[in-house]
């Protein structure tokens, strides 16, 4: 980003910054977002609410594609079911724990479901909780809305993991042996 301001000055020309993460200097982000020549692109409102930004359609703008339409190109290929003594089905979320990935709507979710829907499912959630405050903020809230749902035996916060694939292969696997057991 440094050298991105530093270009910018020196050359003046325009400069399109994207940002992708939740930095702990905000007041460096308003101040390069005012500068002239610079646009910057954010992956969420919730971002740009972070940085204090105002959207202005032209020099700060939000673009969430968080997932392309070319994953949904290709069929998923069969798999082998990984529980086959029929166990809850399991989702996984993968990311940093930080409020704009909106975790905190999966106990609000599943605790509107009965109890024996509750049992049948099991969630997930893989990855690091930053340290910045925001996140650690989230993560005890999180936690918090978990145990006051008494969720703690469906949604499991697992924190960083170097074996991420395992965990969606994991899922994949009984996503498909739920869609099996549903044809029944």
């Amino acid at each position: 980003f440094g050298f991105v301001l530093f270009a910018q000055a020196q050359w003046r020309r325009p400069v399109a910054f994207t940002n992708h993460t939740y930095a702990r200097r905000r007041w460096l982000y308003r101040w390069a977002a005012r500068r002239p020549g610079m646009f910057t692109t954010l992956l969420t409102r919730a971002m740009a609410d972070y940085y204090g930004l105002p959207l202005d359609g032209d020099r700060v703008r939000v673009i969430s594609s968080c997932c392309a339409d070319a994953h949904f190109a290709a069929p998923l290929h069969p798999r082998r079911p990984a529980n086959p003594d029929g166990g809850p089905l399991c989702l996984v979320g993968v990311g940093s724990l930080v409020r704009w990935k909106n975790w905190r709507l999966l106990p609000a979710a599943l605790a509107l479901l009965d109890p024996a829907e509750r049992t049948r499912l099991q969630v997930r959630i893989v990855g690091p909780t930053l340290q910045l405050a925001d996140s650690q903020a989230c993560e005890r809230e999180l936690r918090a809305e978990v145990d006051r749902h008494r969720l703690t035996e469906q949604i499991q916060l697992v924190g960083a993991k170097a074996a991420v694939a395992d965990e969606l292969r994991r899922s994949v696997s009984t996503l498909q042996e739920h869609a099996e057991n549903l044809k029944r």
